[in-house]
């Protein structure tokens, strides 16, 4: 299946790239934070949401194609059901086949001045990832 301008993976591949330019980036972002900045890039709901009816056909279903394709990778530091379920969210960063892959897409769309992307070494430099 063929990226779609303005999907859900489009949004969250763009709000990570987002990130990763801008300052105070920490190597990750939770899921809540990619639903809630990457709506500006989506045409449809980026959560979920069980009570206006919409369990299927929203934006985050998208990270699975992401995962599979190596574009993304996620990080569950820990919720189980021997802790309840609660403790640390989910970290969502992109790999290294994303970082070169957003570029192109960018370009595809026509937003060649942002297929530029983090200036900054920082942003994938050790201190920035995660153990």
């Amino acid at each position: 299946r063929n990226m779609q301008y303005r999907g859900g993976g489009y949004a969250i591949l763009r709000t990570l790239w987002n990130a990763e330019a801008g300052p105070g980036y920490t190597g990750f972002l939770t899921i809540r934070e990619i639903c809630s900045r990457g709506q500006q890039f989506c045409d449809i709901p980026m959560a979920a949401n069980h009570f206006q009816g919409r369990d299927h056909n929203y934006g985050w279903e998208s990270n699975k194609s992401l995962l599979s394709h190596k574009l993304i990778e996620r990080e569950n530091p820990g919720r189980s059901w021997a802790t309840g379920f609660s403790g640390p969210v989910d970290r969502i960063r992109l790999t290294a086949e994303g970082r070169n892959f957003v570029p192109a897409m960018l370009r595809k769309f026509g937003e060649a001045e942002e297929a530029a992307g983090p200036t900054s070494s920082a942003a994938f430099s050790s201190s920035a990832r995660l153990a």
